[in-house]
């Protein structure tokens, strides 16, 4: 065998190397698309949130090389791929969007973002009936069970209620249970640790006449 037929023998090998190579590779990057393809699922819920609150994991995508994109109200929440933030109180329908090379995956779902307020709710025990904020005292002192709720209509739990008042009370307060004994009408300022303030009207019966 000549120089030339050696070298040229040399050539037809490295060529078909090459080509088979390529096909491994080839055939490797489509083994890895079929997979991605295969896994590329994602999934929502719908949300509620509080004005200032924040979520993180609110949702899911199975492959992390997926690019995610929402479409939403930007008045009513803030989203990027870590986190949602309630911005005011509204609904908004969120349309996530996965794209992976030619893959594009959506899901939608519901944001509801509450304004945290409170209201109270104020139940007669003994010796009084309340109306419109004021309680009436038939007696000496009165007995009334008194709540705090959120804008859910969940009870606060251990509001921390600090009282005052134009007139010298006397308060027993036990568990939401309060016992309040005053000689004259008075207003009843009532403030929680949650920036929620209210007043109370107490008036004796006996000054109605």
């Amino acid at each position: 065998m000549t120089k030339k037929s050696r070298t040229l023998y040399l050539c037809l090998i490295l060529v078909a190397l090459s080509c088979i190579f390529l096909l491994i590779f080839s055939l490797i990057d489509q083994i890895k698309t079929i997979k991605i393809r295969e896994n590329l699922t994602i999934s929502t819920s719908n949300i509620s949130l509080y004005v200032g609150e924040e979520k993180t994991n609110f949702y899911y995508v199975s492959n992390q090389n997926a690019k995610i994109e929402f479409d939403y109200d930007e008045t009513i929440v803030s989203i990027t791929p870590d986190r949602i933030i309630g911005l005011k109180a509204g609904v908004t329908e969120v349309t996530l969007t996965a794209t992976l090379y030619d893959l594009v995956e959506t899901s939608k779902f519901t944001v509801s973002v509450y304004d945290l307020t409170y209201h109270y709710v104020l139940s007669p025990l003994e010796d009084c009936t309340f109306e419109n904020g004021t309680i009436f005292c038939t007696a000496d002192s009165c007995v009334f069970e008194l709540n705090i709720f959120d804008s859910l209509g969940n009870k606060v739990l251990s509001p921390n209620l600090q009282f005052s008042s134009d007139e010298e009370i006397y308060i027993d307060y036990q568990y939401g249970i309060i016992c309040l004994e005053c000689k004259n009408d008075c207003v009843i300022n009532i403030k929680t640790d949650y920036n929620y303030n209210f007043d109370l009207y107490f008036k004796k019966m006996s000054s109605l006449g």
